[in-house]
């Protein structure tokens, strides 16, 4: 009904699928400046959720009209800076994990339903890792989350595959693996989840493009690709069925 799209397409959405454009928000209330925090889209809630930052272990979301608004929590999770978080569609909530406070790499798991965080307590757990990449893989109804570092930025890169069912993590052992990345940009895409760049654990930059498939890492050859880079914000479009890239390092 036209209530329903009103309530769960922003319509920053719609006109951007009109008439695309940037257009800088100035809303009465907005998060404190940051970086290194974590970010994801609620399609129940219809908000986008940002979780922490560099020096932060706040909640906030960010909806129609144009207005953010800080979250008041129990317990949330611990992390300050490189969180990875994604959209888990068959559990209707967030899945958090990993980041780092204070030094210490950690490994936990956290799931948001729109009002709390949860600490999960799932069977296996990937080891402690600060900026992986993560994204929804809806088609396999799973998370899928590759690399970040265990410590000491990109020479603690890793290039291990988990993906999470919405209780328990399991490691994959994929036919092809990408390059281990420090900050890899992963995101929903319009085959299956595309992997693009981060830092090797020679600090070089990477700028490779994968597609998983839901058990395999697929190479891909794009005509046009962006120039190598680490850290970037990507997120999916499925107004225009497209990945979308930015900036980054």
């Amino acid at each position: 009904t036209p209530q329903t799209v009103t309530k769960q397409i922003p319509l920053e959405i719609i006109s951007a699928t009109k008439n695309p454009n940037w257009t800088n928000l100035n809303p009465s209330t907005a998060p404190a400046a940051r970086d290194s925090y974590a970010m994801a889209f609620d399609p129940v809630h219809a908000v986008t959720v940002l979780y922490g930052g560099n020096g932060f272990t706040d909640t906030w979301t960010f909806g129609f009209p144009s207005t953010w608004t800080q979250q008041t929590t129990g317990t949330p999770p611990q992390a300050q800076v490189g969180s990875a978080m994604a959209w888990m569609a068959s559990q209707n909530n967030i899945v958090l994990f990993g980041g780092e406070l204070s030094g210490t790499t950690l490994n936990q798991t956290w799931t948001w339903n729109g009002a709390n965080w949860t600490q999960a307590s799932p069977a296996t757990n990937p080891p402690a890792r600060y900026f992986p990449g993560m994204a929804a893989d809806p088609a396999h109804n799973q998370v899928v989350m590759f690399g970040g570092s265990s410590g000491g930025g990109p020479g603690g890169a890793l290039n291990d595959t988990w993906v999470w069912d919405g209780t328990n993590w399991t490691l994959k052992s994929p036919a092809t693996v990408p390059p281990a990345a420090y900050a890899p940009l992963l995101a929903q895409g319009p085959t299956g989840p595309v992997l693009f760049g981060g830092q090797g654990t020679g600090s070089q930059e990477l700028g490779q493009t994968w597609v998983w498939d839901g058990s395999n890492w697929n190479l891909q050859s794009p005509l046009i690709s962006p120039p190598a880079r680490d850290a970037a914000g990507i997120a999916y479009n499925s107004q225009s069925n497209v990945t979308v890239l930015f900036g980054g390092f």
